[in-house]
């Protein structure tokens, strides 16, 4: 299984994508918890800076106030109505001055509140230059912490904003480190590290698929190494089975070349001797090539419905031609009845055929064939064992029974051999329904 270059670009887009959007609205979410909290400490804040007011400092400050501006007007001869002086004398003491009101009959000390805190207003008589006139003091002793209250909560609202970001993102971050460390992981070549898959989200998707690309990497590393070794095996056995008939047809050749007294009836013997070599050549050749196309996945199978029952029978009839066939049927009446397989019947057709072919050329068919049939595991397991011969024949070649295996493994199935001693044992495992 592999993943499509495209298939792949889209899910980065789009995990790219949302991550844009839940960044944004985990800074929405925590904007709104920086506002609330934003307000809970100005609250705080206020209520400290209020737990500070002392208020027969402020009115000893007030009347402290009042007796410095009278003391201003007399010196510089103020009138009630130099505005520009007034204010002036205002800014350096902090507090406003209203000249101009009614004149009470004793000093009048009110407490108010305003935003910024309590307000204390002291109605009095100055004497000014023009006479007496009624003036009133605004002092607010807790003005110049209003700043500081909002500066503090300004600050506090801003790290409980960074502080619920980080928490709200931390997990989203630590997996986006996870899945840069697994891509570390596998461009260094450790696939056999794998991303925790957590959640179901875009992410989650991205290291599945991460995940997905690091096994059919895997698989795709160990089919070619399959495939190597079996290019390797191949290499070997057509050293063996091509170079042995071919050795010796040369040397007939040979010694059809160098002796020129050879009658015509040892002359034809030659000959026939080499073009026998000469047609296992051929054979072994299209077995190998028969091979390659099996291993390499190219050849189709078509695959159909076929009966348990029939291809054993199969079988038994065509071992029965070569040998005395003794049979022992490990399947209870009934049992495959109607059970099938889905296969290849030209290929199973082949498989047959080398098992045959490999009995003739290698069994010794004057004792008993023993063949056997079981259910095992949801499989037929068909075995075959005979006795190997003991007279010289032919040179072996293993090509066919790794045609075998490659067939059966096509199917589904299994290809076992074993030889004790001179009985040799093979089982064929075929998946029914």
């Amino acid at each position: 299984m592999t993943i499509e270059r495209p298939r792949l670009k889209r899910l980065l887009f789009r995990t790219r994508e949302e991550l844009k959007l839940q960044l944004l609205a985990s800074v929405l979410v925590c904007l709104g918890i920086s506002c609330g909290s934003f307000f809970f400490f100005r609250f705080a804040v206020e209520s400290f800076r209020l737990s500070r007011y002392d208020g027969k400092a402020a009115e000893a400050k007030l009347a402290e106030m009042k007796r410095d501006f009278q003391s201003r007007v007399s010196e510089e001869g103020l009138y009630s109505s130099d505005a520009a002086s007034i204010r002036r004398w205002a800014r350096e003491s902090g507090a406003a001055v209203v000249p101009g009101g009614e004149k009470p009959a004793s000093d009048d000390l009110t407490v108010g509140f305003a935003p910024e805190g309590p307000a204390l207003s002291l109605s009095t008589v100055i004497r000014y230059r023009d006479g007496e006139v009624g003036t009133r003091f605004l002092h607010l002793p807790l003005r110049s912490l209003r700043f500081v209250s909002w500066v503090v909560a300004l600050l506090l609202a801003f790290d409980v904003f960074l502080l619920s970001l980080f928490f709200i993102l931390k997990k989203k971050l630590d997996y986006v480190l996870k899945i840069e460390r697994g891509l570390s992981a596998l461009e260094s070549g450790e696939l056999d590290h794998e991303i925790p898959v957590e959640g179901a989200d875009e992410l989650a998707r991205l290291a599945a698929s991460v995940n997905l690309l690091a096994r059919s990497i895997r698989d795709r590393i160990d089919s070619e190494q399959k495939a190597l070794q079996a290019n390797r095996e191949i290499i070997g056995d057509l050293s063996h089975d091509i170079r042995t008939p071919l050795t010796v047809g040369m040397g007939y050749l040979t010694l059809l070349l160098e002796r020129e007294n050879l009658s015509e009836g040892e002359r034809r013997d030659y000959l026939l001797l080499a073009l026998k070599k000469a047609e296992q050549i051929k054979e072994r050749t299209r077995a190998l090539l028969e091979f390659a196309t099996l291993a390499s996945g190219q050849l189709t199978v078509r695959k159909t419905v076929l009966d348990i029952r029939v291809l054993t029978n199969q079988l038994r009839e065509e071992l029965s031609a070569l040998a005395e066939l003794r049979v022992q049927d490990g399947i209870p009446e009934g049992a495959i009845d109607g059970r099938i397989v889905c296969g290849d019947a030209g290929l199973l057709e082949r498989l047959f055929d080398n098992l045959l072919s490999n009995l003739q050329k290698h069994g010794d068919t004057s004792r008993p064939v023993h063949f056997r049939v079981r259910l095992e595991d949801g499989s037929v397991r068909i075995e075959i064992e005979n006795a190997v011969s003991g007279r010289p024949r032919a040179e072996s070649s293993s090509l066919g029974l790794k045609i075998c295996a490659c067939i059966l493994d096509l199917h589904g199935g299994r290809f076992e051999t074993a030889q004790e001693g001179d009985a040799y044992r093979t089982r064929i495992f075929l998946p029914v329904r």
